[in-house]
C-alpha cells in the first residue's frame, strides 16, 4: 500500500500506474470540464455539419405530417476556416543560432537549419500543427506532442541479445484537450505532471516490444477510456479494433521531483518504458490556444460565441424554407358549390363560368421578407463576432477602392492577431523542440538528404559535435499580409520592376506558385557571403574577391567594418587591415571589368572604373559634354545619385 505522505510520482511500480490512471479516471467527473466539454462537442459538430440532428447535407422534414423543413447552411465552419488561414498564413522559415560568429559555427547552424527544415518536412509539420490549431479554434485547445521514436531512423548498432539499435527520430503528433490529462486547478503554465493518452496498433507495439508480446496481444478494445475520447466520438465502433491506449507519462523537474519523470505504459502488466529521469530538455508536449479565462486554465474561443447566431440563423432560415415549400404554391379560395374545378384553371389561359363568385388567391407569404431579414442580421451578428467581412471572404463590391479594399483586409488580419501570435507561437516551439531532441539525443554522425534551393537533391551530415555548436534555432519576421496571394503577386512583380527577377520563367514559377522566395536565391545568397566575410574580416581574416561579386553592395556593407571606434584605435590593425584589403579588391574588380561585363550582371558599370580602363588602354578622355562639369569629364568623383 501506498505510502501517504509519498507524492505519487514518486510511487514504485504498480502504484505509480493506478496513481496515474486515478488521474485519468478523475478527468471523466472533473465540474470544470463539463460546460468546457458541452461547448466543445457543440462547437465541433456545428463546424462538421451537424445541427441536433439535422446534416448539413439533407433537408429534414418535421411536424405531424412533415409541413415543417429544417435545413443546416454551415456558416459557421466557413467562418471559422477562413479566421484560421489567417492565423495560419505561411508557414515561417527558421535559422539556426550559432553559439559563436567563427565560420566553423556559423557552417553548424546552416546543417542544423537544414536538419529542422528535413524534420518539418517529413513529420508533415504544417498538416499537424494546423490540426492543432483547428481544435484550439474549435474547442478552446489543442496540443502537439513531440515524443522520441526509437524505432525510426537506421540500424547503428547491435545490443547484446543481436538486436539492432537505431539512431531514433523524433515523432509530431496532433491531440484534442480530452486526450491530454492535467491539473486543471492551476494555469498551465503551472502545471507539473502531463499525461498523454496516445493510441497504436496492438500488432506493431509487439514487434516493437518483443518480451511482451503475449501481454500487448492480450490487451483488449477497451483499453481505451471513453471520457478521453471526444464527445462526438462516442459512437463510433470499436469492434473488431486493433487499437489499443499508450499512455505517456511527464513530470518536470521540480523540488519533490528533481530529476524529472516520464514513463509509457498500457496497464500494470504492459509498461514499454519504465520510470525513468526525464530525458527531455523540456515536457515534449506544445499547447495551442486561443485564450484561457483570466486566472484559471479553462481556454475560451470565439467559436463559443458563434454558437447561438449560428443556431439562430438557421432556425430562421429553417422558417423561410418551411414557408416557401409548403405555402409557396398559390392556393386559390372559392365558395363551395362555385362550379370550378381545379382543372378548369389548369394549361393556361382560360375562361371560367361561376355560380357564385370568382376564385381569389391567397398568400400566405407576406412574412418571408421580414425573416429574411431576421436571419441576415444574425449573420451580420456572426461576421462582427469573429471580425470578418465579404470582402475578406473574396466578395469584393466593384464599387469600393483600393484603400478602402485594403482596410477592409486589414481589419480582418487584426481580428485574427492573437490567433495568430498563438500559432507564431506554436510554430517557433515545435522547431525548437524538433532541435533540441536532435541535439540531445544524437548519437552518431548521420547523413540526410534534403533538397537544396534550386530544388536539386543534396545531402547533409550531421552528428552530436555539429549540432553542439548551435544554441538553438529562431523564426525569421514575417509580415501577415505577405501570405495573401495579392500580396505575393505584388511582390513578384516589384521585384520584376527592380531588375531583381530577370527571368521569365522564373517570374511565372512564381506566379503560379506564390513562392516569392524562389526569385530571392541570388539576392539572399550575396547577402549570406556578405555576412560570412565580414565575420571573417573581424577574425582578421581576408577573404578572397571573384570577378562576380556584386562589388557595389559588397564594398557599402564591408564598409560598416571600420566604422566601430575599436577598430580604427586597435594597434595590430588585424581588422582595419584586413577589411581595407578585402575593400581594395572589389575596388580593383569593378576597375579592371569591362563595362559589358558587370552589366551582364546585373551591375551599373562605375564612372571612374570607365575612365580608368581608357587611360590603360591609352585612350584619351573624352571630351567634356555640353553642360557637364569638367571634373566628371576627367575622372573625378561621380555626383550622379547611386544605381
Amino acid at each position: 500500500m501506498a505510502d501517504q505522505n509519498t507524492y505519487w510520482a514518486n510511487l514504485p511500480l504498480p502504484d505509480l500506474i493506478n496513481a496515474a490512471m486515478e488521474k485519468v479516471s478523475a478527468t471523466r467527473w472533473e465540474p470544470r470540464l463539463a460546460q468546457l466539454r458541452l461547448n466543445a462537442t457543440m462547437s465541433v459538430r456545428r463546424y462538421y455539419g451537424e445541427l441536433g440532428t439535422i446534416e448539413s447535407i439533407e433537408v429534414a422534414s418535421g411536424g405531424q405530417v412533415g409541413e415543417l423543413k429544417a435545413t443546416h447552411v454551415n456558416l459557421y465552419r466557413t467562418y471559422l476556416q477562413q479566421h484560421l488561414d489567417l492565423a495560419l498564413g505561411q508557414a515561417p522559415a527558421f535559422m539556426g543560432v550559432p553559439i559563436n560568429n567563427n565560420p566553423e559555427s556559423l557552417q553548424d547552424a546552416l546543417v542544423a537549419t537544414d536538419l529542422v527544415e528535413y524534420d518539418l518536412e517529413h513529420l508533415e509539420a504544417e498538416a499537424r500543427q494546423a490540426e492543432a490549431a483547428e481544435f484550439a479554434l474549435t474547442t478552446g485547445e489543442g496540443y502537439l506532442h513531440l515524443p522520441w521514436d526509437k524505432s525510426l531512423g537506421e540500424a547503428y548498432l547491435v545490443d547484446e541479445s543481436g538486436g539492432e539499435v537505431k539512431t531514433g527520430g523524433p515523432a509530431l503528433r496532433s491531440h484534442s484537450m480530452f486526450e491530454v490529462v492535467r491539473d486543471r486547478s492551476l494555469p498551465y503554465d503551472r502545471n507539473t505532471w502531463f499525461i498523454v493518452v496516445d493510441r497504436a496498433n496492438k500488432y506493431d507495439l509487439a514487434a516493437e516490444y518483443p518480451e511482451l508480446v503475449e501481454k500487448i496481444l492480450a490487451l483488449g478494445n477497451d483499453s481505451i477510456p471513453t471520457w478521453t475520447r471526444p464527445m462526438w466520438c462516442y459512437g463510433e465502433t470499436r469492434t473488431n479494433n486493433d487499437t489499443v491506449a499508450v499512455y505517456h507519462l511527464y513530470h518536470k523537474k521540480t523540488p519533490a521531483v528533481p530529476a524529472g519523470l516520464e514513463m509509457v505504459f498500457c496497464d500494470n502488466e504492459v509498461v514499454l518504458v519504465p520510470p525513468i529521469p526525464l530525458a527531455y530538455p523540456e515536457v515534449p508536449l506544445i499547447r495551442v490556444t486561443a485564450g484561457d479565462r483570466p486566472g484559471t486554465s479553462i481556454p475560451h474561443t470565439v467559436a463559443f460565441d458563434l454558437l447561438g447566431p449560428h443556431e439562430a440563423f438557421n432556425r430562421l432560415l429553417s422558417a423561410c424554407l418551411s414557408s416557401d415549400l409548403a405555402l409557396g404554391t398559390t392556393n386559390v379560395v372559392q365558395p363551395h358549390g362555385n362550379g370550378i374545378k381545379a382543372s378548369d384553371m389548369a394549361g393556361g389561359l382560360n375562361i371560367l363560368n361561376f355560380k357564385i363568385a370568382p376564385p381569389a388567391a391567397m398568400e400566405f407569404r407576406s412574412h418571408f421578407p421580414e425573416l429574411s431579414a431576421h436571419a441576415n442580421l444574425y449573420d451580420n451578428f456572426a461576421q462582427r463576432l469573429i471580425g470578418t467581412n465579404p470582402t475578406a471572404m473574396g466578395q469584393v463590391d466593384q464599387r469600393l477602392s483600393g484603400d478602402a479594399i485594403a482596410l477592409l483586409d486589414s481589419k480582418a488580419l487584426q481580428a485574427a492577431a492573437k490567433f495568430q501570435k498563438a500559432c507564431l507561437t506554436m510554430y517557433t516551439k515545435v522547431a525548437q523542440a524538433l532541435f533540441q531532441l536532435r541535439k540531445t539525443r544524437t548519437v552518431t554522425e548521420q547523413t540526410i538528404e534534403i533538397v537544396g534551393q534550386d530544388r536539386s537533391y543534396m545531402t547533409r551530415t550531421f552528428g552530436p559535435d555539429n549540432l553542439a555548436k548551435v544554441c538553438t534555432v529562431r523564426m525569421k519576421p514575417t509580415n501577415p499580409s505577405a501570405s495573401t496571394p495579392a500580396m505575393k503577386l505584388q511582390e513578384a512583380q516589384f521585384l520584376v520592376s527592380q531588375g531583381v527577377v530577370r527571368s521569365v520563367e522564373k517570374y511565372a514559377e512564381m506566379k503560379a506558385t506564390g513562392q516569392v522566395k524562389s526569385g530571392l536565391q541570388g539576392p539572399l545568397s550575396q547577402e549570406m557571403l556578405i555576412c560570412r566575410e565580414n565575420e571573417m574580416i573581424r577574425q582578421g581574416v581576408n577573404p578572397p574577391v571573384k570577378d562576380t561579386d556584386n562589388h557595389m553592395l559588397h564594398i557599402q556593407e564591408h564598409a560598416i567594418n571600420d566604422a566601430d571606434p575599436a577598430v580604427r584605435m586597435d594597434p595590430e590593425g588585424l581588422v582595419a587591415r584586413a577589411n581595407s584589403e578585402h575593400l581594395m579588391g572589389h575596388f580593383q574588380a569593378l576597375q579592371n571589368l569591362p563595362p559589358e561585363v558587370l552589366m551582364i550582371l546585373g551591375q551599373q558599370p562605375a564612372q571612374f572604373s570607365q575612365q580608368a580602363q581608357a587611360q590603360q588602354r591609352g585612350t584619351p578622355d573624352a571630351e567634356p559634354n555640353e553642360g557637364q562639369p569638367a571634373q566628371q569629364a576627367a575622372g573625378g568623383p561621380e555626383t550622379s545619385p547611386p544605381q
